[in-house]
């Protein structure tokens, strides 16, 4: 249940992602050719919002991609590397569970 859950999370991102970089381009081709009147347009500064969000979206999504895949590459390393420690306490020593 709870490994499925960022997986899920990552999927939700990119799909949100490319859900937004497709309408922002389709926002971007329709208005290009807009009648601009020079000084302080307020078609231009939507298209320079929506393009500075297209940016910060994509260095958002790069580093969830890389974060991502440099966990997907260490942590079979970090399973192996180290081994299981059990500490003996009285309990334990007391408790056997192997009879």
């Amino acid at each position: 249940m709870f490994r499925s859950a960022p997986k899920g999370v990552f999927i939700g991102f990119l799909v949100c992602v490319v859900f937004f970089a497709v309408f922002a381009g389709v926002f971007i081709a329709s208005q290009f050719d807009h009648d601009c009147c020079e000084e302080s347009c307020s078609v231009c500064l939507q298209i320079e919002v929506v393009e500075n969000l297209l940016k910060c979206f994509s260095l958002a999504s790069l580093l969830v991609c890389a974060s991502g895949l440099a966990f997907r590459a260490f942590a079979p390393i970090k399973k192996a590397g180290v081994p299981h420690f059990h500490p003996l306490t009285p309990i334990a020593l007391k408790v056997r569970l192997n009879s």
